[in-house]
């Protein structure tokens, strides 16, 4: 399996090399669309909505839509200058209890693999996190983009899970009303639940 991102974990005086490695993978089908007589690949082409030309990656260029058919050109160049810094050093910026972290903010999952002569201070930090039920919060930069991260600790590893920021979870579109609920109904669907394992 190929390692998905390399970064040292840096806790105070302390780095741990790691690699990251997907926890997951896509096992669907996936079909491609063939002409129905010549069984050949359909392909798409780049062409201008304005002349209706196909263009080549030579005549692309990136814009921002800021309104309705409006843009801000932005070329490699300047785009370069505000990515940001390929820091890979996982920060770790704060703990906290694992039941604090809403599950909706994980968005992957990585097992972090130490690399050889850091499995020591890993195996430190695996099993103190473990042992007070904590995770730690951290940040690093993977690809362009900076990424807020939690350090899951498990009995066989460590696991990173990249978190979505709060601004990109959606809000729920519709409140689910609190009903008052009979003793005897919520017994019964006790039992029906532990009668299934």
């Amino acid at each position: 399996m190929a390692v998905a991102h390399k970064g040292s974990i840096s806790m105070g005086l302390v780095l741990i090399p790691i690699g990251m490695y997907k926890a997951t993978q896509d096992n669907d089908i996936h079909f491609n669309q063939l002409d129905k007589e010549s069984k050949a690949r359909i392909k798409y082409k780049k062409y201008c909505s304005h002349c209706g030309k196909e263009v080549t990656a030579n005549d692309i260029i990136k814009g921002y839509e800021y309104e309705k058919d409006k843009y801000v050109v932005m070329t490699d160049e300047e785009l370069e200058k505000i990515k940001t810094k390929k820091d890979k050093t996982i920060h770790i910026v704060q703990f906290a209890k694992m039941s604090e972290v809403n599950m909706i903010y994980y968005e992957k999952d990585y097992y972090a693999i130490p690399d050889t002569g850091a499995e020591k201070a890993y195996e430190l930090l695996r099993q103190s996190l473990l042992s007070q039920k904590k995770v730690a919060i951290a940040k690093t930069v993977m690809g362009t983009n900076e990424k807020l991260l939690v350090l899951y600790p498990t009995k066989e590893g460590i696991i990173v899970k990249t978190l979505f920021y709060h601004d990109e979870i959606a809000a729920i579109p519709k409140a689910v009303p609190k009903m008052k609920l009979d003793e005897n109904e919520l017994n019964m669907a006790k039992m029906l639940i532990e009668n299934q394992c």
